[in-house]
């Protein structure tokens, strides 16, 4: 087995909800691969209004049903282990989704799922700039 293993539950799915960069203090509770229980405090490093990507210590799997604790609003939801990725540091990162979407879950507003940055779109919206030939070419 590599240094590196990455799993993931659906490799060729779209993405069905943007994705914002932002850290926030949840607790990860439920049961660990093994059967030791879990109650862990995380920071997330990206969130959605259908998960979050976040470093846990504890050893999960795959498909697990775990309770995302939100430490700001309390509030907790049920999520499920989409992904692992196992790399050479002390925690393993992980992609969970909520068993039912929850965008209000991360008290922020998400862009629309049709949002292109304003730079790709512009440069998607106007033609290429022609130069006008010089007063020599012309001549």
């Amino acid at each position: 087995m590599t240094t590196l293993e990455m799993q993931d539950m659906r490799p060729n799915e779209r993405r069905r909800s943007q994705r914002i960069y932002l850290s926030v203090g949840v607790t990860i509770q439920g049961t660990g691969a093994s059967g030791e229980p879990i109650n862990e405090e995380a920071r997330t490093l990206v969130v959605s209004a259908h998960g979050a990507l976040l470093p846990l210590e504890s050893s999960v799997a795959l498909g697990q049903v775990l309770t995302v604790h939100h430490n700001k609003t309390e509030e907790e939801l049920f999520c499920r282990v989409a992904r692992i990725k196992r790399g050479n540091a002390e925690k393993t990162e992980i992609g969970i989704e909520f068993l039912q979407p929850s965008p209000r879950f991360w008290r922020v507003a998400f862009p629309p799922t049709d949002w292109k940055p304003a730079e790709l779109e512009a440069a998607q919206t106007f033609a290429p700039l022609r130069v006008a030939p010089s007063v020599e070419q012309v001549a």
